[in-house]
C-alpha cells in the first residue's frame, strides 16, 4: 500500500470499519512508514480526546426556537405572507394560453416518465446462474461489505438487502 492510500483509510481504521484484509494492509504499511505511523498516532489521540468530551443534551424546543428566531429576523416568510401572494399574482398575470401550454408540458412529462418507468416496479427474475437464496453480497457485487462491524451503516444496508430478498445472514 502507498502512503496516500493508507492515509485515506486511517480514520476508518481507527473506527474499526475496515475489512480484515485492508486492516492488515494498513497495519503492515504503518509498521514500515514513520510518517503514516505518526499520522495514525495523532488520529488515535484525537479519537480518544473526542470520546472524553461529553455530548451536550439537545434542548427540548430547539427546532421551535430556531424557527421563532428566523421569523423574528425576517429570514422566513410567514404563511400567507406577501411572498406567497406575489407569486400567485404573477401566475394570474400569465396569459391563459401559456398556462395551458405549461400544464400540457407537465402532463406530457408525467406521461413519458410513467411510460419509461412502468416496468421498474416489478421484481426482476434472478439471473439463470443465481439462486434465489444466494448471498446478496455476491448477487449485488457487495463483497467489500462482507466483513462489516455490527451496527455500521454497511451492516444495516446488508441487513435491509437480505430482508428484502428473503435471505438470511
Amino acid at each position: 500500500m502507498r502512503c496516500g492510500h493508507v492515509r485515506k483509510r486511517l480514520a476508518t481504521y481507527v473506527d474499526g470499519q475496515l475489512s480484515p484484509v485492508e486492516r492488515q494492509g494498513v497495519e503492515r504499511h504503518v509498521q514500515d512508514c514513520e510518517t503514516c505511523r505518526a499520522a495514525l498516532a495523532r488520529l488515535v489521540r484525537l479519537d480518544s480526546a473526542l470520546k472524553e468530551v461529553p455530548v451536550p443534551p439537545i434542548p427540548v424546543n430547539l427546532a421551535g426556537e430556531i424557527l421563532r428566531q428566523a421569523h423574528l429576523r425576517g429570514n422566513l416568510p410567514r404563511p400567507g405572507h406577501a411572498h406567497e401572494r406575489s407569486s400567485r399574482r404573477w401566475w394570474a398575470s400569465v396569459p391563459v394560453p401559456v398556462r395551458v401550454a405549461a400544464a400540457a408540458a407537465m402532463l406530457g412529462g408525467v406521461a413519458v416518465g410513467t411510460l419509461m418507468g412502468r416496468d421498474t416496479w416489478r421484481p426482476q427474475a434472478p439471473s439463470p446462474g443465481l439462486q434465489a437464496s444466494a448471498d446478496p453480497t455476491a448477487v449485488y457485487f457487495l463483497d467489500y461489505l462482507g466483513d462489516t462491524p455490527n451496527g455500521s451503516l454497511a451492516d444495516r444496508y446488508l441487513k435491509l438487502t437480505i430482508v428484502e430478498n428473503g435471505g438470511g445472514r
